[in-house]
């Protein structure tokens, strides 16, 4: 895509992306550290090119990964870094058919996943019986209340690009509130949550003091009486999610 080429430019035939336009080798390291221990079989739901799965297999030589790919291109990379790739959208996929039986699953990963899913939440529904005893879900999910969205909603604008926040693949949106309400309803509990941070609303936090609303005033719009879980919110570009069946 050139600098003048519309951001729909980015869309292969069948609606999803470019190969050559996203980052192969991004890895959600922060999501990652909020593994519990040290897992035996890792379902990775949306492991584009299998970068997250060979991190894991670096670190963990044991640990046996499981990607589910819909684009052929980047299944076709996962398969030199992963035990097992299923080429697919996970709606079309009988899992068990493919190994991964009930119970057979200590890890499930969703790195950036649910939001370009039509039914998130029945993936969700699917996946809970997979997990063994004690396992978990680790979900990193983009934050559509974020203040740059906002600033750009009062202005008139829904910009969508080619990644981040608005990308233009992604089909839900989620604030905190609607992943709690995504987990709750599809029969999980949220035991731990991380907000990543966007560097661009850093400032909302710099010098905050927790116990005291704050007013937040740029030139397009003035909002009074943030609480700190308000301004944290507005500050994050994902939240970091770990959740186990309820």
């Amino acid at each position: 895509m050139t600098a003048t080429s519309p951001v729909w430019a980015t869309l292969n035939q069948s609606g999803g992306p470019h190969l050559d336009s996203l980052k192969h080798d991004y890895v959600p390291e922060g999501l990652l550290d909020m593994m519990p221990g040290t897992p035996r079989v890792v379902l990775d739901v949306g492991c584009f090119c299998g970068a997250v799965g060979a991190k894991l297999k670096a670190k963990y030589p044991e640990v046996r990964v499981v990607g589910v790919e819909p684009l052929v291109d980047a299944a076709k990379l996962a398969g030199q870094k992963l035990d097992q790739v299923l080429t697919g959208k996970l709606e079309e996929i009988n899992l068990e058919d493919a190994g991964i039986t009930p119970g057979s699953v200590d890890t499930i990963i969703l790195a950036d996943v649910l939001e370009h899913m039509y039914d998130p939440w029945q993936a969700l529904v699917s996946l809970r019986p997979t997990l063994a005893s004690g396992g978990v879900i680790l979900a990193s999910i983009p934050n559509v209340r974020n203040l740059t969205v906002i600033n750009d909603l009062v202005q008139g604008d829904f910009p969508y690009a080619p990644a981040g926040i608005l990308d233009i693949t992604h089909i839900r949106f989620f604030t905190w509130q609607g992943v709690q309400r995504l987990f709750a309803e599809t029969g999980y509990r949220i035991e731990h949550a991380n907000f990543n941070i966007d560097p661009r609303c850093q400032f909302l936090l710099d010098g905050l003091k927790q116990s005291q609303p704050a007013n937040i005033d740029i030139p397009a719009m003035l909002i009074r009486n943030m609480n700190h879980l308000q301004l944290r919110e507005l500050a994050t570009l994902q939240f970091w999610v770990r959740a186990v069946p309820a």
